[in-house]
């Protein structure tokens, strides 16, 4: 009988620690869960959904392809989803014409509707690379998760040339603190 008791004592012990642990989370513990959640947010894009994995890319808009002599020019943007990673990543609009998905060219690169979905998920958003776009007549870069779109004219367009050593050693010596 002492026994039974001693045993209902220390299942009811063990019941409440379990139950105390459950309601609250340890400091170390919430460090772990909020690391995770980052680590979810970068890994969802690599994998092709909203960084909070509630949408796949290729869900999040409709795409076609506009032809120019028997080849795929273009693909043009026909339905964005407003909140989607389509529209939160890169702020792709209905209308917009993609040329280019990172160093990709679509001219040369892509050869149907289903191909152009794949490629701007697997080597646009997954791979966080710039598209280049023409949106109402304006040739213009998006990057992934830019506030803004950059227009691109002759007059702004930065030279793609290295800079040589003595540009680096100028712009080093001109940031606060290297002197």
């Amino acid at each position: 009988m002492r026994a039974g008791f001693g045993l209902v004592g220390l299942l009811i012990t063990i019941g409440v620690i379990v139950w105390i642990m459950h309601k609250s989370t340890l400091p170390y513990t919430q460090e772990v869960l909020k690391k995770g959640d980052e680590a979810r947010q970068q890994v969802n894009p690599i994998a092709g959904y909203s960084a909070d994995g509630s949408m796949k890319f290729s869900d999040s808009l409709v795409v076609d392809t506009e032809t120019s002599g028997g080849k795929i020019s273009a693909i043009d943007v026909t339905k964005v989803v407003p909140g989607g990673p389509a529209d939160t990543a890169y702020g792709l609009k209905e209308g917009d014409a993609i040329l280019e998905i990172g160093p990709l060219s679509v001219k040369d690169n892509i050869q149907s509707s289903d191909d152009a979905m794949g490629q701007l998920v697997q080597f646009g958003y997954e791979r966080s690379a710039p598209l280049k776009i023409i949106r109402d007549g304006n040739q213009m870069t998006l990057t992934p998760n830019a506030p803004k779109p950059v227009a691109q004219n002759s007059q702004n367009k930065k030279s793609d040339k290295p800079k040589d050593d003595m540009q680096h050693e100028i712009d080093l010596h001109s940031l606060p603190g290297m002197q």
